[in-house]
């Protein structure tokens, strides 16, 4: 059996997860310094912050 046969490509296989703790802060620190996620002093910042 070829694996395009056997296997549907598909994104994912949940529908639905539960939020992580942090990710409202984070994602407002980064509406805040938009250079947070694109640097990698910014993500160092977010990995200490855990």
């Amino acid at each position: 059996v070829k694996l395009e046969v056997a296997c549907e490509a598909k994104f994912a296989g949940h529908m639905t997860f539960a939020p992580r703790y942090l990710w409202p802060k984070k994602a407002y620190d980064g509406c805040s310094e938009p250079e947070l996620f694109k640097t990698k002093e910014g993500r160092e910042k977010l990995v200490e912050e855990l």
